[in-house]
C-alpha cells in the first residue's frame, strides 16, 4: 500500500496525511476536541492545546518555526456524531484540504476492508500504521546524505549495534570526498541528524540501529530514492 501513499504524500503533502490520521479517529476525536483548545501542526506533529476557557474561540499564538495552527470550532460533545463532516471543525482556510482528505479516507477504508478482508475497527488500524510508517520514512529520507545511507546500510550487516569509531569512518570518509558539504557539518551533527530522526540510538560509545534505521534504506531503494546515489 506504499505505493498509494508517497502518491498522496507528492501530491498533497503531509498537512493532508494528518487530516487523515484525524479522520480515522473522528469518533472519538469529536469528543476530544470539545474539551480541548487547538490543533496545531508543529515540527514534531499534531500538538494539542487546552483546555479553553467555557465558550470562548481559540486563539492563535505566534509560534516561530511551526507550522500554521488549524483552529477548531468546539462544539459540545454529542453520543450520535455520526454523518459530520470533519470540516466543520476547521476554520475555512483548512476546510477544502480537509474535505479532499476525508473523502480520500473513506475510499481508502472502503478498499481495506475489501481487500484484506478486514473489520471496520482493523482496517481503521491498518491504515493508520500505514500513514504513520510511510510519513515517518518519506520525511526522513528527504535529506539522508550517501554517507548515512551507507552507515545504516552497516548497521544491518553487523546486526544492529556498532561502535562510535566504526560510524565515525562513514563520517570522515565522506568529509574527505565533499569538503564543500562537511566543511561546516560536524560529526555530531552529523550523527545527531540520524538520532533525531529517530533511525539510531546512541548509548555512550555504542550506536544502535532501530526500528526505523532498519526499514529506510529498504524504502527508498523501493522508490528509486538510491538510483542516483545521494551526494554526501
Amino acid at each position: 500500500m506504499f505505493a498509494n501513499l508517497v502518491i498522496l504524500f507528492v501530491g498533497l503533502a503531509w498537512p493532508s496525511t494528518i487530516a487523515f490520521a484525524v479522520w480515522i479517529f473522528r469518533e472519538p476525536a469529536r469528543g476530544l476536541l470539545a474539551r480541548v483548545g487547538t490543533l496545531k501542526l508543529g515540527p514534531q506533529g499534531v500538538e494539542i492545546s487546552g483546555p479553553p476557557q467555557p465558550l470562548e474561540a481559540p486563539t492563535s499564538k505566534s509560534d516561530p518555526g511551526a507550522s500554521p495552527a488549524l483552529p477548531v470550532t468546539l462544539e459540545p460533545s454529542r453520543d450520535d456524531s455520526s454523518g459530520v463532516p470533519l470540516t466543520t471543525h476547521y476554520a475555512d482556510p483548512y476546510k477544502d484540504l480537509v474535505d479532499q482528505a476525508e473523502k480520500q479516507g473513506d475510499l481508502a477504508l472502503q478498499s481495506t476492508m475489501l481487500n484484506y478482508k478486514e473489520n471496520r475497527e482493523d482496517a481503521l488500524k491498518h491504515l493508520y500504521v500505514d500513514y504513520s510508517v510511510a510519513l515517518f520514512l518519506e520525511r526522513a529520507s528527504r535529506f539522508m546524505l550517501g554517507s548515512q545511507i551507507d552507515a545504516l546500510s552497516f548497521l544491518v550487516t553487523v546486526g544492529g549495534r556498532a561502535t562510535k569509531d566504526q560510524i565515525r569512518s562513514y563520517y570522515t570518509t565522506a568529509a574527505i570526498n565533499f569538503p564543500v558539504i562537511y566543511q561546516n557539518y560536524s560529526f555530531d551533527q552529523w550523527l545527531n541528524f540520524l538520532g533525531t530522526h529517530g533511525l539510531i540510538s546512541v548509548d555512550d560509545e555504542s550506536v544502535n540501529l532501530t526500528p526505523a534505521g532498519k526499514a529506510i534504506v529498504p524504502y527508498m531503494q523501493g522508490w528509486g530514492y538510491l538510483q542516483f546515489r545521494p551526494p554526501g
